[in-house]
């Protein structure tokens, strides 16, 4: 049951903070972490799913986040879904945001720097490619 955490399964939640559980201070975490109560401090992690009960107050660093909940700070995320109960109040930076009708963004949001790259094609690989299509 545990072994999926380990091996880094964004589904696995392997870290839980539950309902009616209060936390203040720094935290760092693998693989899942889901918040049921409320956290009062900095997050940094892989993957954090704040439930419709949970409430951070403070800035999250993740590859991920989902918020059903409640968060104020600011997010430095991959991907960040915005559910349709939950809200979020500071700035915002991400490649991937996805709001939900109903839900609460207040504050900036910024798409983070992306590098660019030039690729080379040589002519005869492009006819190659349409040849084959």
């Amino acid at each position: 049951m545990f072994s999926s955490a380990k091996k880094g399964n964004p589904d696995a939640i392997s870290t839980i903070l539950g309902e009616g559980t209060e936390i203040t201070g720094d935290m760092s975490f693998q693989n899942t972490m889901r918040i049921d109560g409320h956290f009062d401090g900095n997050l940094n992690g892989e993957h954090l799913i704040v439930s419709a009960t949970g409430k951070v107050l403070g800035d999250v660093v993740a590859a991920s986040c989902v918020c059903f909940g409640q968060i104020v700070g600011n997010l430095t995320v991959e991907k960040l879904q915005v559910k349709a109960t939950g809200r979020i109040d500071g700035t915002v930076s991400t490649n991937d945001l996805e709001v939900e009708s109903g839900s609460v963004l207040s504050g900036e949001i910024s798409q983070k720097k992306k590098e660019l790259r030039l690729v080379h094609e040589d002519a005869e690989d492009k006819d190659k490619a349409l040849l084959t299509h």
